[in-house]
């Protein structure tokens, strides 16, 4: 009867330990989701629906890779939520002009915002953080 006990001892205490580490280690993984949001508007404030908002791989790990896009909502939102695969060191986004239909027919260029401050130039995305990005677009 003692060998039994100790043996379900021993296999409780390895139950215990392994679950445990397995936690310990599920606390250690980074979060790499990334979500970038904003608002597309012209230059009359108006929002501006179906605009195509892209998330590429930036820096020097597989750069220039999709890794997604969503459009602009009728009242110009958009948000991006993207799980980041390991390999990406950071992410740049930014409205294609020459895959947007509605851009390249109506406008000529952008200007980006983040958290209301005009930026020189656009747009990195931190992996695993939330980041806002406005857009304002410029008519022909």
């Amino acid at each position: 009867m003692k060998s039994l006990s100790i043996r379900r001892t021993g296999i409780v205490s390895f139950l215990f330990l392994s679950l445990a580490f397995s936690n310990t280690i599920g606390c250690i993984r980074e979060d790499r989701t990334t979500i970038v949001y904003g608002r597309v508007i012209d230059e009359a404030r108006q929002p501006v629906d179906s605009i195509l908002v892209r998330m590429y791989s930036a820096g020097f790990a597989k750069p220039g890779l999709p890794l997604g896009h969503t459009h602009t909502d009728k009242d110009g939102n958009y948000t991006l939520v993207i799980d980041v695969p390991k390999g990406y060191n950071s992410t740049t986004v930014y409205i294609p002009e020459n895959i947007n239909t509605k851009f390249s027919e109506n406008y000529k260029d952008y200007l980006v915002y983040q958290d209301g401050q005009q930026l020189g130039n656009c747009c990195g995305a931190s992996i695993g953080k939330k980041t806002n990005y406005d857009f304002l677009l410029l008519s022909k």
